[in-house]
């Protein structure tokens, strides 16, 4: 995290407000998801509502807000609990812990460019890994019919190749929080015998896509 801190200095007061969290508060998306198997696309849709349920002060004397995650198959079906994740927020940085993994969200002061390890504190990467960036700072965005007037968007740089592509994105409003989620996951034609595809043509063997609008948010 020493490379986190070195960019890290002091946040500027208003940097938190992009993940803003109080008990009782609660967020509802709308997901579309994309699976493929063999270049074959099947989509599905679903709603994800995040609601904060406690606080407590973790191990190491910071806030920590749990989260309820539950699901439903449309807005009339009643919500199923599906799993908890809790996030830390600090001077610095917000952290989410989540199936066993904890990812820096979120540093301050958010500044266009500035890059930071995610899974710092987890195996996925080196420590000195850059894997998420910031873009498009203070910026203006409207999705779903709902306007933002101040947000800020991350990104999981990871080049494209053949055979795989990974992307991450996500938009934070100011005063609202994640308000945008996209993530892919494509495993593209590798030339495995038995495969009837052709390396570099799209071929999809395998993945998903996945994007989550916020629908309805209680502060």
């Amino acid at each position: 995290m020493a490379g986190c801190e070195n960019e890290v200095l002091k946040p500027e007061p208003a940097d938190t407000d992009y993940y803003p969290l109080q008990v009782g508060s609660y967020r509802v998306y709308r997901v579309e998801v994309k699976n493929y198997s063999n270049n074959v696309v099947t989509t599905s849709t679903l709603q994800r509502r995040e609601r904060v349920v406690d606080t407590y002060t973790n191990v190491s004397g910071a806030l920590t807000y749990r989260l309820i995650r539950s699901v439903r198959p449309n807005a009339t079906a009643a919500w199923q609990d599906d799993s908890v994740m809790t996030l830390t927020v600090k001077p610095t940085t917000v952290e989410l812990s989540s199936n066993n993994r904890r990812t820096v969200e979120l540093v301050f002061p958010a500044k266009n460019d500035v890059q930071w390890n995610r899974d710092v504190y987890n195996d996925r990467d080196t420590v000195i890994a850059k894997t998420r960036q910031y873009q498009a700072v203070g910026a203006a965005y409207t999705i779903g019919g709902q306007s933002y007037n101040r947000t800020i968007t991350t990104v999981d740089p990871s080049p494209d190749t053949i055979f795989y592509r990974r992307s991450q994105r996500q938009i934070f409003a100011q005063g609202v929080g994640p308000v945008y989620r996209e993530k892919r996951v494509l495993n593209y034609c590798q030339g495995t015998p038995g495969q009837n595809c052709q390396i570099g043509s799209g071929y999809v063997v395998i993945g998903e896509e996945r994007r989550e609008t916020l629908i309805e948010y209680k502060p």
